[in-house]
C-alpha cells in the first residue's frame, strides 16, 4: 500500500507539471480517487465481499493508470473549448474503459481464485472510474473551469 501512495504522490507532481494548475490536476485525479473510495467499500459491503490478497493486490496500478489516463483526457478536452474534441474524447475514455471491463469481466469467472479475484476487483474498479469520469467529471468540470465553447450553437 506504500507504493500505491508514492505512485499517487509522484502521479500528482507529473501532472502538476503538465497542467501546471492544482485545480486541474485534482480534477483529472478526480476519477482515480473517487472510484478508489468507492471500489474499497464495494470490496468490504458489496455483495461479494473481497479481501485484498496477493492477486488482487496486482490490480491497483492497472486501475490508477485508467483512472488517471480518463481523468487526464477528460480535463485536456475541456480545457480545449471545443464540443467535438470533449465528445472525441468521451467517446474514448468509454471504448477504452469498455474493452478493459468486458476483458476484466471475464476474468472475473474463472475458478482461479487469484484471478477471479483480480478480474472482480478491475471491473468493478473499471466501472465506478467510468461512471465517475463520465457523471461526475464533467459537472465538476462545469463548476470549477468554466467552458469557453467557441463551437457551441446557442
Amino acid at each position: 500500500m506504500l507504493a500505491a501512495a508514492y505512485s499517487l504522490v509522484a502521479i500528482f507532481l507529473l501532472i502538476v507539471l503538465w497542467s501546471r494548475s492544482i485545480r486541474s490536476t485534482l480534477l483529472a485525479m478526480l476519477p482515480l480517487l473517487a472510484s478508489l473510495g468507492l471500489l474499497l467499500g464495494f470490496m468490504k459491503w458489496g455483495p461479494r465481499p473481497t479481501p485484498w490478497n496477493f492477486a488482487n493486490f496486482f490490480g491497483l496500478p492497472i486501475l490508477i493508470g485508467i483512472g488517471v489516463d480518463s481523468g487526464i483526457h477528460l480535463v485536456h478536452a475541456w480545457k480545449q473549448s471545443s464540443v467535438n474534441t470533449l465528445l472525441a474524447a468521451g467517446k474514448a475514455v468509454f471504448f477504452s474503459s469498455a474493452t478493459s471491463l468486458i476483458g476484466f469481466g471475464i476474468l472475473s469467472t474463472s475458478h482461479h481464485l487469484g484471478v477471479g479475484s483480480l478480474g472482480y476487483i478491475l471491473f468493478w474498479g473499471i466501472a465506478f472510474c467510468l461512471i465517475i469520469s463520465l457523471t461526475l467529471l464533467p459537472v465538476a468540470l462545469k463548476v470549477f473551469i468554466k467552458p469557453g465553447f467557441q463551437d457551441v450553437q446557442n
